[in-house]
């Protein structure tokens, strides 16, 4: 392949590359994604005490992925009670240590995990630790014991530090590997050998090779550093001396094959690029403009689709730490949350960047769940809701778009301010739109359809507008503040009514949310409209709400906590006195989720009622 056609089939793979999102912008979205999912675990575990670190390493959290590869997300967490240490002088009194042992037979990539005493540096001689390492024989057995060394925090930070242009023949030196090589040697040839070559390449070749116009040739230059190590049948570690990356993974004539392989790549000019099949590579390849190829997205759409995915995982992620934040083994919720709002004013000061974004976006919601609280002890003993409350329940209202808003109109409600509740869930109804999205993360439960309105704004949105703008989260009440709820409501948090409701609640932590009152936000705002109208014997707007609830039910089938909607529906003709519309309304809830929902309890109730006149 003579140089100009080497520079046009670089610049048409390189534009195909970023049609299926290998560009800056998507790898800088990936990468941030995952790193704010790293900085919230990290901040939860700080917030409800555990002493642990959590790291997402591999192609989604490097940003070398696309979606055809359908990357797994990998996930080490690290418990910071156990130290290891590397020599004696290391040790520190009270900690449980674990010592590095080698020696002359060791692998070079591994080691053997010595329980060191907490009380006295020496080596802990009982045999009832899963690390422990007799005196007598502490290599036997190996297999139990060895252990072997990570490097994949350097790693991640290596690729960080690719440009785009390395970055992109990385991510088609995958895409060849998974393709093609992976027919002959299946995952024995892996992504890592892959990462290696480019690595060394990139430390054995001049920067300016790197450009645009000669993709083709540094992919070319990747490969020969892998020909060259096949030929010697040893890839070595690119942070760790003496280790042999083929070893246990290739046999001696698969070297030779994927050699001969490799070959024939680079000397057919690439011919096999136009066979692949993931992200419809070869087809794009093919085509002059790959946009007009039937049955192949633009790249618009593709962008989309990978940004919703990806604001799918970030905003479920504050979520989540929402919920855990709420759910916790200590008996004064309000005092957690005061410490909590502590911790986190620290970290919005003196946390790194991503950190400060992190607990910018937390606070509210923590201000939301102080503010209720405080303002349900206020209705209970019948005195008024101080400015004090009102001033957190104002802090609260930056965690999304609608539900800290919920929180203070159902507040308003409870407290008998109905003028007020009616003219807060009129501006809450004025911020819904068509590129608003509902979002459902609780385990059982299904997430409500996104709008073309809302994954259009999610390319060009940051995430952090794309929460507080155009994504709401569920309405979430606990024991604490349960004077801030319709009493109907109450009954959500006694979902689960016996030992076949909570068998069914498996894994227990996935299921913790059912223990508190959850409820998404557009059926909850015409919940509390058709009560504040009710009360204000506003019939026409009190029919209204009742009829967008209803049609609310009818259009959103079985998305988000479509049981709590139909609870609340049957309650609303309940107060109608349509008591066998109510029944239905309970029984379509019940058909949906048979166990572990709160309309068993209204069945029975009804039924009391019907037996005793």
């Amino acid at each position: 392949m003579d140089r100009e056609s080497m520079q046009q089939l670089s610049l048409r793979l390189s534009r195909v590359l970023e049609d299926i999102g290998v560009s800056r912008f998507i790898r800088t979205r990936r990468r941030r994604t995952w790193l704010m999912w790293d900085t919230l675990q990290r901040i939860k575990a700080e917030l409800v005490g555990g002493n642990f670190t959590y790291y997402t390493f591999g192609s989604q959290t490097e940003g070398t992925t696309t979606l055809g590869m359908k990357s797994d997300r990998d996930t080490l967490m690290c418990y910071n009670d156990w130290p290891v240490i590397l020599d004696w002088w290391e040790w520190r009194q009270g900690k449980e240590n674990l010592l590095v042992v080698k020696n002359e037979q060791s692998p070079p990539q591994h080691c053997w995990l010595q329980w060191v005493r907490s009380d006295l540096p020496l080596p802990v001689t009982e045999v009832n630790r899963p690390f422990h390492v007799p005196v007598e024989n502490m290599y036997y057995p190996l297999y139990k014991r060895e252990w072997r060394f990570s490097t994949s925090i350097m790693e991640r930070l290596l690729v960080f530090d690719m440009n785009i242009i390395q970055h992109k023949v990385y991510v088609f030196l995958k895409m060849l590997r998974k393709s093609i090589i992976k027919q002959v040697v299946d995952d024995r040839f892996s992504t890592f050998h892959v990462k290696t070559a480019i690595l060394f390449t990139i430390e054995t070749y001049p920067p300016n090779i790197w450009s645009e116009d000669n993709l083709v040739q540094c992919v070319i230059y990747c490969l020969t550093t892998l020909l060259r190590w096949l030929k010697i049948r040893l890839c070595p570690h690119y942070t760790i001396s003496g280790v042999n990356l083929f070893t246990g993974k290739l046999f001696k004539h698969e070297q030779y094959k994927l050699h001969s392989m490799i070959t024939e790549i680079i000397y057919s000019n690439f011919q096999c690029l136009y066979t692949i099949e993931m992200d419809d590579l070869g087809r794009r390849m093919s085509s002059v403009n790959s946009s007009q190829i039937i049955g192949v997205d633009t790249r618009c759409t593709l962008y989309q689709v990978q940004m919703v995915k990806l604001y799918i995982w970030w905003d479920a992620s504050f979520d989540q730490v929402h919920i855990d934040l709420l759910i916790n083994d200590k008996s004064d919720l309000y005092q957690s949350l005061i410490e909590h709002f502590e911790t986190l004013n620290v970290l919005k000061n003196n946390g790194t960047k991503i950190e400060q974004e992190a607990v910018s976006l937390l606070i509210p919601s923590v201000c939301g769940d102080l503010a209720s609280i405080k303002a349900s002890r206020c209705i209970y003993q019948g005195q008024p809701v101080t400015h004090s409350i009102l001033q957190l329940y104002q802090l609260s209202f930056d965690s999304d778009l609608l539900s800290s808003r919920l929180k203070f109109a159902s507040m308003l409600y409870c407290s008998g301010q109905y003028e007020a509740a009616a003219n807060c869930m009129t501006y809450c109804e004025g911020l819904l739109g068509p590129a608003v999205w509902q979002c459902c993360e609780c385990k059982g439960r299904q997430g409500t359809p996104r709008t073309n309105e809302f994954r259009e704004k999610t390319v060009n949105t940051p995430f952090k507008d794309m929460l507080q703008k155009y994504t709401t989260l569920h309405v979430t009440f606990t024991q604490d503040d349960i004077h801030c709820v319709p009493k109907h409501l109450v009954y959500e948090m006694f979902r689960t009514a016996g030992d076949e409701d909570r068998q069914q609640r498996h894994p227990a932590l996935w299921y913790k949310w059912m223990d508190l009152i959850v409820i998404d936000c557009v059926p909850f705002l015409d919940y509390l409209q058709y009560l504040t109208h009710t009360q204000l014997n506003q019939r026409d707007r009190k029919l209204r709400a009742l009829n967008n609830l209803y049609f609310y039910i009818s259009s959103s089938e079985d998305c988000g906590h479509i049981d709590t909607a139909w609870n609340m529906l049957g309650h609303c003709y309940e107060l109608e006195n349509e008591l066998d519309l109510a029944r239905v309304c309970y029984t379509e809830s019940l058909q949906l989720y048979p166990r572990n929902n709160a309309a068993n309890w209204h069945v029975a109730r009804i039924m009391h009622q019907h037996l005793n006149g």
